[in-house]
């Protein structure tokens, strides 16, 4: 068995509206953090973590992405290349349709937004999604504050309820276990994504599995700092490492 699937997918098509004014010229995954895009660290991390194999799903402004691929120049030990979608596809939509275009050699495949900054220990998370025999695995982290986040309910580590994101204004406690974007999906989870043109990932398929699929929680020990707000952003600039 390879230790980390071969092929990983970055969906790098969105727009970044709440980040207005920065990506009205730029796409999210070309925002700098110290001089440097955020799709560079993370296809670093990917070639880190034993990816022999990248596909970027692009869209908005999507030609300032291929021209940064483009300038990468040689990377010996990764393969880089990209699909163009037509249209906002949401987050399903541009999974099911980078699969369409994917090579077909593939048995699993990690999957990631191309909006954050992160380290994931991804042999183990493969190893556990193995091991299940998932049909998909998400990594998790425990957070102190779930404001403006879905939350997971998990036992033991099968995830069994996803949550939309709740009203924190008057609780008490605030911490609880969030999906943070990066999922191994089986074959047969990519098989059964639906004929749609447009849907989310988590709402408009994770959300109708969960009860009948095993769905899977990896609890990531590695960073992870998302940049879908100005705020945020802002904790990237100061804090990454």
């Amino acid at each position: 068995m390879e230790k980390v699937p071969s092929l990983a997918i970055i969906l790098a098509g969105g727009e970044g509206t709440r980040l207005r004014p920065l990506t009205e010229d730029t796409p999210k995954p070309l925002i700098p953090v110290r001089n440097k895009p955020v799709l560079a660290y993370i296809i670093e991390e990917l070639e880190r973590e034993g990816i022999s194999d990248v596909l970027i799903s692009i869209g908005y402004k999507g030609e300032k992405i291929i021209n940064f691929i483009n300038s990468l120049g040689n990377h010996p030990n990764i393969k880089i290349s990209y699909i163009m979608e037509e249209k906002a596809l949401g987050t399903g939509g541009a999974l099911r349709f980078a699969i369409s275009k994917a090579r077909k050699d593939y048995e699993d495949v990690f999957v990631i937004n191309g909006d954050d900054l992160f380290t994931l220990d991804l042999a183990s998370m493969y190893a556990l999604h193995k091991r299940e025999g998932a049909f998909a695995t998400l990594a998790v982290k425990q957070v102190q504050d779930i404001s403006g986040y879905g939350v997971l309910e998990i036992k033991g580590n099968k995830i069994t309820k996803f949550i939309e994101k709740p009203d924190t204004s008057l609780m008490q406690d605030k911490s609880g276990t969030i999906n943070i974007g990066k999922y191994i999906f089986s074959r047969e989870a990519l098989d059964s994504l639906p004929y749609l043109e447009k849907f989310p990932l988590e709402k408009g398929f994770l959300e109708g599995a969960v009860s009948d699929k095993k769905i899977i929680a990896f609890e990531s020990k590695g960073k992870w700092m998302p940049i879908d707000t100005h705020e945020r952003y802002k904790n990237v600039i100061e804090f990454w490492e």
